[in-house]
C-alpha cells in the first residue's frame, strides 16, 4: 500500500500493554486500511506527556521544581462532573534557574522508539504485519509537551526550543536504527487546540500568551519537518483530528 492510500489514521496511544500486543490487534483489524501503526504508547507514555516532568523535568539541572506530587509520581486526574477543579494534587510545575540556559539531555522518545521498532520489524518478518506498512512515532507538539508543567509563561519560548532541539536529537536515534521508509512521524497538538477553543469561548484573557492561531503557526514545531534532511511522512494530528500526512 502507497502510504498515500491509508484509509485510517490512529494517534499514538492504544489501550494495550506492550507495543507487541498493540501492534499485533491494529494488524488484524485494520489490515489493508493502514499504512502506519503506532506502538500504543504504553509504560511511562501511557498519561502521555505527563511522563515528561516524571521521567525527565525532574531530573535535567537546569530546572528547579515549584510543585511536585504526592510521592512525586504521575497519575491520571479522578474524574469529576461539572466544571474541572482549579487545583488538583497531581501536578508537578518547574522554572529555569537564574542564570541557565536550558538544554534537555534526554526526552526518552527515541529510545521507546528503537525498542518498539524492533518488535515492529520482527512481527513484519513474521508476516503479522504487511511488507508496506511503516511504523508510527508519536512526538507530542512542543506546547503540549512543555508549557503545562512551566508556571512561568515568559519562560515558555525558551522551554520550547529546547525542546524541539531535543526532539530533533531523539529523531535522529530512531533514524540511526530504522531507514526512513519504514518510518511515519505524527504530531500532537492537543495543547494547541485547546488554546484554539478557549479562544473561540472567549476565554483566552485567561492564559498570558498571544493568540492562539499565532502559537499554532508560529509554533517552533514547524521547524521539525523544516530543519530535518530526509524526513519520512511528518502528520500533524490535532486530538482525534488527522490531517493528511506530508513530506518534510
Amino acid at each position: 500500500m502507497d502510504v498515500s492510500d491509508a484509509r485510517v489514521v490512529l494517534v499514538g496511544s492504544l489501550p494495550f500493554s506492550d507495543a507487541d500486543e498493540s501492534f499485533r490487534a491494529v494488524s488484524n483489524s485494520l489490515s489493508g486500511d493502514i499504512g502506519w501503526v503506532p506502538d500504543g504508547e504504553f509504560g511511562a507514555r501511557k498519561l502521555w506527556t505527563p511522563m515528561l516532568p516524571e521521567f525527565v523535568y525532574s531530573n535535567e539541572p537546569d530546572l528547579e521544581e515549584t510543585l511536585a506530587p504526592p510521592g512525586r509520581t504521575m497519575a491520571a486526574p479522578p474524574a469529576f462532573d461539572g466544571p474541572p477543579p482549579t487545583d488538583m494534587d497531581g501536578i508537578w510545575n518547574f522554572r529555569i534557574k537564574p542564570g541557565r540556559r536550558l538544554r534537555f539531555h534526554d526526552l526518552l522518545y527515541g529510545g521507546f522508539a528503537v525498542q518498539s521498532y524492533g518488535v515492529f520489524r520482527r512481527l513484519r518478518d513474521e508476516g503479522v504485519l504487511p511488507d508496506d506498512v511503516r511504523f508510527q512515532v508519536s512526538l507530542p507538539s512542543p506546547h503540549s509537551a512543555t508549557d503545562p508543567w512551566f508556571e512561568d509563561a515568559d519562560q515558555w519560548p525558551e522551554v520550547e526550543v529546547a525542546y524541539v532541539e531535543a526532539i530533533a536529537g531523539e529523531i535522529d536515534k530512531i533514524l540511526e536504527v530504522a531507514p526512513a521508509g519504514d518510518l511515519a512521524f505524527e504530531r500532537s497538538w492537543l495543547g494547541e487546540r485547546v488554546l484554539c477553543l478557549f479562544e473561540l469561548s472567549g476565554q483566552a484573557a485567561k492564559f498570558p500568551v498571544e493568540g492562539s492561531a499565532e502559537v499554532l503557526l508560529k509554533s517552533p514545531a514547524a521547524q521539525l519537518s523544516d530543519g530535518v534532511v530526509n524526513l519520512p511522512p511528518f502528520g500533524f494530528a490535532i486530538v482525534s483530528i488527522t490531517a493528511n500526512s506530508v513530506d518534510g
